[in-house]
């Protein structure tokens, strides 16, 4: 109730940080994109992770206005990557069920942009499996064509993790696979883990997608 109450004062008093992990090229090894994951520095509880940051977010109701201050702070943050040593370097926002099912979420996102001046497709948007599997799986459907039309790379999170069906990677339009680390973490150690990060890998490749190994 108390991480209620403060997360709107906690976006007004810079007590939020974006921390960003990248996505490095395994062939020429340097970054083509980082990840946005936020820490609340909460003045009594201390560091407030992403993950719980963004369930206070959809549980409270404030998740339009959470998900627009990170879309506007992030994609300001790429155009300045632009104009600095990181050229064609994109940013990866993570979205939820409740953001893509907001009619409105399009124009946000189009107003993002605008008022940072980061061209489509250097944003990239991630969502996870809940949302496709959602009661709003039709109008989360047609919000990711309304994004993927404005330029907008997709990409579907944690992919192969849990019950996501590959009907999905046929009539969504996503651009990015991100393989669930559980794939990744033994490819040193286990045949079969090899195996299968292999077959996925195969997959992404034949659909023109591009593939990305969590952890």
């Amino acid at each position: 109730l108390i991480l209620d109450r403060d997360l709107r004062s906690a976006m007004e008093q810079a007590e939020m940080e974006i921390h960003y992990q990248p996505q490095i090229d395994a062939v020429r090894g340097y970054p083509v994109a980082f990840d946005a994951t936020v820490h609340w520095i909460h003045p009594r509880f201390g560091v407030v992770p992403h993950e719980e940051v963004l369930l206070v977010a959809e549980e409270s109701g404030q998740i339009a206005m959470f998900g627009g201050w990170l879309l506007r702070t992030a994609c300001a943050d790429c155009a300045a990557w632009q104009s600095a040593d990181l050229h064609g370097v994109s940013v990866s926002i993570g979205v939820t069920a409740r953001q893509l099912a907001n009619a409105d979420f399009p124009a946000a996102v189009a107003a993002a942009l605008a008022a940072t001046g980061l061209a489509p497709d250097y944003l990239e948007l991630e969502l996870r499996e809940a949302a496709v599997l959602s009661r709003s799986a039709k109008v989360i459907a047609g919000t990711l064509s309304r994004l993927h039309a404005m330029g907008v790379r997709l990409a579907l999170d944690a992919f192969a993790s849990g019950h996501t069906s590959l009907t999905h990677l046929r009539r969504l339009p996503i651009s990015f696979l991100k393989l669930d680390a559980s794939f990744v973490r033994d490819l040193a150690t286990s045949e079969r883990a090899h195996s299968l990060a292999a077959g996925l890998g195969g997959l992404v490749e034949r659909l023109g997608l591009t593939g990305i190994a969590e952890g």
